[in-house]
């Protein structure tokens, strides 16, 4: 058993190394890429990242791109389509301004934590909307709706707050999505 293990595990770095070498990755085009993650319940996730890039740099040069990351539960039956779309996510890298926002009902005493979004689809107009923030507050959730008006555009430009209130802005081209879109089961307008 451990054999094998040892023979995956060589497999796996030979096919890193050999990848980048045989041209199979071109640095240009931007992909979703795909991975998997299991929880501790042993429910099995696919990931899709998306990489963008800063257009308004935010103050320190030390912090990794911008990605969007989308999550669907894989199908019950193992196929890579058909799973539930879970969430959707906007990670910055840097800690965010969050507003606090008065709920329509309140139960309680109570606020909840934005991160106001400005974004515009290819060219546009600018729309705003307040995603919930995410729990180490350098990146953001966003619903399923406003991911599926993402994914009808081709570049869609996105400004937030950093913590010190300065302007982050970032711009992220999207690729063809079938794959994502499909083990998702999000079924969007074609581009």
């Amino acid at each position: 058993m451990k054999f094998a293990h040892a023979l995956c595990l060589i497999a796996i770095l030979m096919s890193a190394a050999i990848l980048p070498m045989s041209g199979y990755q071109n640095a240009g085009v931007n992909q979703w890429r795909r991975s998997k993650d299991t929880d501790f319940r042993g429910n099995v996730y696919n990931q899709f990242e998306l990489t963008g890039k800063f257009i308004k740099t935010p103050g320190s040069d030390s912090i990794d791109t911008p990605s969007l990351l989308v999550r669907c539960r894989q199908a019950r039956s193992g196929q890579e389509s058909g799973g539930k779309f879970s969430s959707a996510s906007l990670r910055v890298g840097i800690p965010l301004k969050i507003d606090y926002v008065e709920p329509e009902v309140i139960h309680g005493i109570g606020y909840y934590p934005k991160v106001r979004v400005r974004y515009r689809l290819d060219e546009g107009k600018e729309r705003q909307e307040e995603w919930d923030s995410g729990a180490e507050k350098n990146s953001s959730s966003m619903s399923k709706d406003s991911l599926k008006r993402l994914l009808g555009a081709r570049t869609v430009l996105m400004t937030v707050q950093d913590s010190s209130e300065a302007d982050v802005t970032m711009q992220f081209d999207f690729p063809d999505s079938a794959e994502m879109e499909s083990a998702c089961r999000l079924g969007h307008p074609k581009k």
